[in-house]
């Protein structure tokens, strides 16, 4: 099962939150599931440290999912449904 750091955006009433988690994806590559906490940014060593950030960079410059029952829908800027 292959996975990735996407942020996520959580729906808090008229607010969005916007996290980091691992999502996982099927042999199709669609989106099926996701971690229930968000990232954190830690490492056994300074490289490892690098390699998290360097993932974490990257999830930065893909599509944001919606967390929650609209997962795995992609999130859009001023879109609440």
């Amino acid at each position: 099962m292959a996975w990735n750091f996407r942020v996520l955006a959580h729906q808090h009433g008229s607010n969005t939150l916007f996290q980091i988690h691992e999502v996982q994806y099927d042999k199709d590559n669609n989106p099926t599931n996701y971690s229930k906490a968000a990232a954190t940014i830690s490492g056994e060593d300074a490289e490892k440290l690098n390699w998290v950030t360097s993932k974490i960079k990257m999830a930065m410059t893909g599509p944001i999912l919606w967390a929650g029952f609209k997962f795995p829908k992609q999130f859009i800027q001023d879109e609440t449904n």
